[in-house]
């Protein structure tokens, strides 16, 4: 059974009318609101408390996304959906898997010589003894 669903439309002016009008709310709503709140804020404690010069809206808004940002890149957890992004591998099996792709990707016959499961420290020691 299919099922032609139709999510979302958008007929002529009049969808495209509303469209704008819900991103204007959009930005509204998370982007000028907080600025205005910083705004007034810093104004009412440059007033009331500490001799600090008064702020325009843009401040408002260059302060709200300083804020924005600064929560952003402090916060330890992340919302996720599905898998999660950071596994986490012990050593061996990172190298258990690289060395299986080089294993697969490597069909040469004169590439049997290699050891694959030598170390960086094993070869240097070998060139060492040579």
């Amino acid at each position: 059974m299919k099922k032609n669903v139709k999510v979302i439309t958008i007929d002529g002016i009049r969808g495209l009318v509303f469209v704008a009008f819900i991103i204007c709310g959009l930005i509204s709503g998370f982007i000028v609101a907080p600025s205005f709140g910083c705004m007034y804020l810093w104004n009412y404690i440059a007033d009331n408390f500490i001799a600090m010069p008064h702020m325009q809206i843009y401040h408002g808004a260059m302060l709200w996304g300083i804020i924005g940002l600064s929560i952003f890149a402090s916060c330890k957890s992340r919302v996720c959906f599905g898998i999660p992004v950071y596994r986490e591998f012990d050593e061996e099996k990172i190298k258990s898997i690289l060395r299986s792709d080089v294993k697969n990707s490597m069909t040469s016959p004169f590439m049997d010589n290699i050891d694959l499961n030598k170390t960086d420290e094993d070869k240097v020691q070998e060139e060492i003894k040579r």
